[in-house]
């Protein structure tokens, strides 16, 4: 059974991903701790490692270099919630297919696992063959550090979230999110461009 974001199934206590086919337990954490144990440490845990991570570093010939996978997420964010808002007053009929919920709790935390395992190449991303390994690792980071501290009743709303970058072409908020996604390069690009860098 899948919520309906089409990139999960739960069966018997495990939401499992479609895009990975691993699943994780809905239920029990064994010895680890639940965030809301400690919310504040696990977000502050989550962010000191998103911080810590310097998007595009290996590119030695730019300028800028401040651009942290925290501050891209947060930009993210409020770059999406800008467009939806847009296409909401020009009574877009995109916006009445774009879940808003889902779509910001993506743009929020669609780089977790690049800010906790470190940033890679974009070619090396786009590799057929280590390309969907970088992606295993940073979806296991995500689940790892983020899916299961969450405690058993909201799991699911994150990861099926998460999952829609996945669904670009099959899910409308996939897809927007994509859009914001490729717009928020191009903004940075160009910015970067204007200054020389």
């Amino acid at each position: 059974m899948c919520c309906g974001c089409g990139g999960c199934w739960y069966d018997g206590g495990v939401v499992y991903s479609l895009s990975t086919g691993k699943g994780i337990a809905m239920s029990g954490n064994g010895s680890r701790r639940e965030a809301l144990d400690d919310l504040q440490g696990f977000l502050d845990d989550i962010t000191a490692g998103m911080n810590g991570v310097v998007r595009w570093a290996m590119f030695p010939g730019r300028k800028y270099r401040g651009e942290t996978v925290t501050m891209h997420s947060f930009q993210s964010v409020f770059l999406a919630a800008i467009m939806l808002e847009l296409e909401r007053q020009h009574n877009s009929d995109v916006a009445t297919r774009i879940n808003g919920e889902q779509l910001l709790v993506l743009a929020g935390i669609h780089d977790t696992g690049e800010g906790l395992g470190g940033d890679v190449r974009w070619t090396l991303k786009q590799h057929r063959i280590l390309g969907p390994m970088f992606e295993h690792v940073e979806h296991d980071l995500f689940l790892d550090a983020v899916i299961r501290p969450l405690p058993e009743e909201i799991r699911a709303t994150f990861l099926h979230a998460y999952e829609l970058q996945e669904h670009r072409e099959d899910d409308p908020t996939g897809r927007f999110f994509w859009a914001v996604e490729m717009l928020g390069y191009m903004l940075r690009a160009w910015n970067e461009y204007l200054h020389g860098g």
